[in-house]
């Protein structure tokens, strides 16, 4: 076997490897939402977000992270939500659009530390219980 066969093999286990924990992290992430959607909400607060440019060889993206805080029966709890975009024009954009009218978070009942915000799915909801 020559070595660049073998250094092409490596190459290609590599890639087939980041392709799996990519798809699995990716659907671990939809099971997450789908499980909390018959879950309680509770009005957000956008405390900040940023957008960090990411780059892995020639590819570009822009991960938008968002903290946000949540209160259930008195006590506020904070959250952290992360989308990632091809521009960052597009991140900013849906920073502004959480912050001026942010979704609810879904919590876990048995443990309201537990959230998700889901701007997308939750939307509608965003808009009638606005204040």
């Amino acid at each position: 076997m020559h070595s660049s066969s073998v250094g092409g093999s490596l190459v290609l286990l590599a890639l087939a490897l980041f392709v799996m924990w990519k798809l699995a992290s990716l659907s671990l992430r939809s099971i997450r939402r789908r499980r909390s959607q018959s879950r309680p909400w509770a009005r957000t607060t956008i405390e900040g977000g940023s957008d960090d440019l990411l780059t892995r060889g020639r590819s570009v993206a822009y991960q938008l992270t968002v903290t946000y805080s949540y209160s259930v029966d008195g006590e506020m709890y904070v959250g952290v939500y992360t989308e990632n975009f091809g521009s960052e024009s597009e991140a900013q954009d849906v920073l502004k659009s959480l912050q001026e009218l942010p979704p609810p978070t879904r919590y876990k009942p048995a443990d309201p530390s537990k959230s998700v915000m889901d701007p997308y799915r939750d939307a509608a909801l965003a808009v009638t219980s606005a204040p």
